[in-house]
């Protein structure tokens, strides 16, 4: 259940970057349909939202103080925390399971 989750979480946040990046650049080029992509991109990032609070808010080597910090920074800063989240929290955690990504 974990690598599936894992996978999830890695999966929605780049794809969620992409769409984002995109977005922005089909703005700055005044092309249609930036809209619409940005709308997916915010959809796509509750997942990997949902799924980082909940990792943080379950951890039970994290403080208290820790967890709040985390969680604020997933709902105010998502694209950035998803980053740190990824490169601090998950490969600690896939280096326990032995994940071939």
């Amino acid at each position: 259940m974990a690598i599936i989750i894992l996978k999830l979480f890695k999966g929605s946040f780049f794809i969620s970057l992409l769409f984002l990046l995109t977005g922005v650049l089909m703005k700055l080029m005044d092309l249609n349909g930036f809209e619409l992509l940005l709308k997916k991109c915010a959809l796509i990032s509750l997942v990997y939202i949902v799924i980082g609070i909940l990792s943080i808010l379950e951890s039970k080597e994290k403080s208290h103080g820790q967890k709040v910090v985390w969680v604020l920074g997933f709902i105010f800063l998502s694209v950035v925390t998803g980053m740190l989240f990824y490169q601090t929290q998950l490969k600690r955690q896939t280096e326990n399971i032995n994940l071939p990504f």
